[in-house]
């Protein structure tokens, strides 16, 4: 699989990302060579798509079944701060002024 200037300027709109022309013509190469190191690898292992197929003892597939779930209260007891069913954890966002705005 080839990569392209195209594609790149496609991924970097999908992840919000500003890449002028000299990033762009860098991202290309170094993602381009990523893609076909993966290849390379894809084909030194003789299977597609890279998966274990499940007569040479890999994995395979499987039906996915539900499984049981580990005890909520018994993880909670384990939390440093807790607030009734839930974790407490240090705030990630800067605290909201009166107004509405955030604070810079």
């Amino acid at each position: 699989m080839r990569l392209t200037a195209d594609t790149v300027r496609r991924l970097a709109r999908l992840a919000r990302v500003e890449v002028d022309e000299e990033e762009q013509e860098r991202l290309t190469a170094e993602l381009g060579q990523v893609l076909e190191y993966m290849e390379r690898l894809r084909e030194a292992e003789g299977r597609p798509d890279g998966l274990y197929a499940e007569e040479e003892g890999g994995p395979g597939t499987r039906e996915d079944e539900p499984e049981g779930s580990v005890d909520r209260e018994g993880v909670l007891e384990q939390a440093p701060d807790r607030d009734g069913p839930f974790f407490r954890v240090p705030p990630v966002l800067p605290p909201r002024r009166a107004g509405g705005e955030d604070e810079a």
